[in-house]
């Protein structure tokens, strides 16, 4: 009879431990399941016509996307309805710079900034951060750290595109910073050590957005 009652006693643990070990894999697989799901877009708004109306639109669209989901979900959606909407081709690269523009504001560290960086409409999202770095340390700040700015950027030393980019960027950055105004934004560009720096910088000048 004891021996009975132990054998019975055993067979009930191992199905209290297998009922456990069943419960918390299923808890492991829904966890699995929840956290692998990709991120749902919101469908973009039905912004207007008008050239600075649309910007406006399009920008707390694309910048909400980057600060509660980031920058990949925010390039997801743009180029998704790049193929569906002529407006957003053509605001495309004043687009990648909102995008740039609010990954600033996510990440502190432009070489993070960077790493999330993608060329789409020609890598205005790199121009972008620049300007919204500008935005944060005023002009003074930024001048005078105009040469350490880009330091953390690979690839210096072979001119890659990553840090053209960010050597481009800041002509966009102090024209941002001066109000577009064009002169003073090259005399800001002169402060950079390197013909190469120079002449990128002078050349994101140029650009109107």
């Amino acid at each position: 009879m004891v021996r009975h009652m132990k054998l019975r006693g055993r067979k009930g643990i191992l199905g209290i431990v297998l009922l456990v070990l069943v419960a918390a894999a299923g808890l492991v697989g829904s966890h699995m399941l929840v956290t692998s799901r990709k991120p749902i877009v919101s469908a973009a708004p039905a912004c207007p016509k008008d050239h600075e109306r649309a910007l406006a639109c399009y920008e707390h669209y694309y910048s909400s996307i980057v600060a509660q989901q980031g920058v990949p979900e925010a390039f997801a959606a743009l180029k998704q309805q790049y193929g569906r909407d002529a407006d957003v081709q053509h605001l495309c690269h004043a687009l990648t710079h909102v995008i740039g523009q609010a990954a600033a504001r996510k990440y502190a560290d432009l070489p993070e900034a960077f790493q999330h960086g993608d060329n789409f409409c020609g890598s205005g999202y790199y121009h972008g951060v620049l300007q919204g770095r500008s935005f944060q340390m005023g002009r003074e700040r930024l001048l005078s750290d105009l040469n350490s700015i880009c330091a953390g950027i690979p690839g210096k030393e072979r001119k890659s595109l990553e840090y053209y980019n960010c050597v481009h960027g800041l002509g966009h950055a102090v024209m941002a910073i001066t109000g577009d105004d064009l002169f003073d934004a090259l005399h800001d560009c002169d402060g950079l050590t390197g013909a190469m720096e120079g002449n990128a910088c002078a050349s994101g000048c140029s650009w109107r957005t």
